[in-house]
């Protein structure tokens, strides 16, 4: 288990923005990036300032990420998800996120 953990979501019930601790542990910060259905079924671009959020929710003015994960689950909701991920990196703060365009699948 690692020391501390960002999760950044897609939530149908909670608006952007909503900061909580996991259920499971208060090490782990849950961060909703997207909220509702509206853009489900689409390919959506996310950019997030992980470090300042590590920052933020850890206190460390120095924290080391170790692991990236990428996810999608149901289990607390008991809804079903379907999801894909692609083009993930990680660029500087300053820096654009150049993404080729993205074609729609039929």
């Amino acid at each position: 288990m690692p020391d501390a953990a960002l999760n950044y979501v897609w939530d149908n019930r909670n608006p952007v923005g909503t900061r909580r601790p996991n259920a499971y542990t208060d090490r782990t910060l849950m961060v909703v990036q997207r909220s509702g259905d509206g853009q489900a079924g689409r390919w959506v671009v996310e950019r997030a300032d992980v470090l300042a959020d590590a920052i933020r929710a850890f206190g460390s003015e120095r924290p080391t990420a170790r692991l990236l994960a990428v996810a999608s689950d149901t289990d607390n909701t008991g809804e079903r998800a379907r999801a894909g991920f692609a083009d993930l990196h990680f660029v500087a703060r300053a820096s654009p996120c150049a993404f080729p365009p993205v074609r729609e699948r039929p």
